[in-house]
């Protein structure tokens, strides 16, 4: 077993330029991304990072929660696991605080093999997954959610 520090983790910038995310597990397959897990805070209100082809998962594990608003609004309760298509043009809305967010990123070709892919409509529940339940980086530097 091996002990990992903060300083063992990668620090990245957002897409879209707003904050950092510590990546703490990143693996890739021929065809890119499997799988990828990463904490970041949400500190302001503003666009998330789109990511092709990428199904995440979000969960608030501190602070207040926040509204992913686009086509549709899933709301980040703090415990309540989030899930939502990575091509998804979504903003994060109502941010009264910092909170603090893991992450869990599953590129296409893994995303079939389990979990099933948030979509707007039908029998799904507030966070984005059948029966409203979920089932997705570092500390934030820069500004906004990533």
């Amino acid at each position: 077993m091996r002990l990992l520090r903060a300083a063992d983790f990668v620090p990245m910038p957002w897409a879209n330029g707003r904050g950092v995310t510590v990546e703490m597990l990143r693996v890739e397959g021929p065809s890119g991304l499997l799988f990828r897990l990463s904490r970041a805070s949400v500190v302001e209100d503003g666009p998330f990072s789109i990511f092709p082809g990428v199904e995440r998962v979000l969960t608030v594990i501190s602070g207040p929660g926040f509204d992913l608003l686009g086509e549709r609004r899933l709301r980040c309760d703090p415990l309540a696991p989030v899930a939502f298509p990575g091509d998804e043009a979504l903003a994060a809305s109502g941010v009264r605080g910092p909170s603090r967010r893991p992450e869990r990123d599953v590129g296409p070709r893994a995303a079939g093999a389990g979990g099933e892919r948030a979509q707007g409509g039908g029998d799904r529940g507030r966070n984005g997954l059948r029966g409203g339940a979920g089932g997705s980086g570092g500390e934030r530097r820069g500004a906004g959610p990533g």
